[in-house]
């Protein structure tokens, strides 16, 4: 009863209700994040950082980092499975995604 008129009904929406919608925790998570990512050897830059609450103590992030134009696919995934690590270390994400794009 997402709409009902009952007071009591609102009561139990509301504390939820942000997680429901993807809060951020915050631009200085964000920047956490982003910080991780950016020291990682390999890593040229960041861009496109995003996290969003799915439960109450629970984040998804997701991420893009740059690597050098023509590195190895292998190379490439290891630096992100090391980006992934450090992200794990700094900040409490229960999901994180880490696409790879070439540096421009």
């Amino acid at each position: 009863m997402l709409f009902s008129t009952e007071p009591s009904s609102l009561v139990l929406v509301i504390p939820g209700f942000n997680f429901l919608l993807g809060q951020s925790p915050g631009a200085e998570y964000l920047a956490k994040l982003e910080t991780s990512a950016r020291s990682v050897p390999g890593v040229l830059g960041v861009h496109d950082v995003r996290a969003e609450y799915v439960g109450p103590d629970v984040v998804h992030a997701g991420l893009h980092i740059e690597v050098q134009r023509g590195t190895p696919i292998e190379e490439a995934d290891r630096i992100a499975q090391e980006v992934k690590q450090r992200v794990h270390g700094s900040v409490d994400a229960g999901f994180c995604v880490i696409h790879v794009d070439p540096a421009k």
